[in-house]
């Protein structure tokens, strides 16, 4: 009796349509979208409160402003990384298959470096305000 075991019966083949569940379709196809239709629309409009003249000229609103672009190129890239692989995987397009991938290489990193951005800008506000609040003569 042999116990050898080929290499093909341990490679899964390339039909394998293991990719997402039920959930996870639903998820990223109907949900998310809605949810960053949501956020876009309320950056928007604080983008443009906080770019406002009259709020310009204080330095926090500043803060706010930026935070809220980088929220909002969070979403844009949270929709194209999440949504767009699922879209491309079962129209079974080739072309769209392709473009999954470029879409992926490029907007991840840029999904990275804006949490990064909007963790430090955060962190920033929170900074300014601590001094603003605990020591307001050193602050101004």
């Amino acid at each position: 009796m042999s116990t050898t075991v080929k290499e093909n019966d341990l490679l899964p083949s390339c039909n394998d349509n293991n990719g997402y569940n039920t959930v996870q379709i639903y998820f990223r196809l109907f949900i998310l979208p809605l949810v960053v239709i949501f956020g876009i629309i309320c950056n928007i409009i604080n983008i443009l409160v906080f770019s406002n003249k009259l709020m310009r000229s204080s330095l926090i609103n500043w803060f706010f402003m930026v935070l809220s672009i980088s929220d909002a190129i969070i979403l844009i890239s949270t929709f194209l990384v999440y949504s767009t692989p699922v879209v491309s995987e079962y129209s079974e397009n080739f072309a769209l298959m392709s473009y999954s991938v470029y879409v992926l290489i490029w907007w991840y990193p840029i999904a990275q470096a804006s949490h990064f951005f909007s963790v430090y800008i955060t962190v920033l506000v929170s900074i300014f305000r601590y001094f603003g609040l605990v020591h307001p003569f050193l602050a101004s």
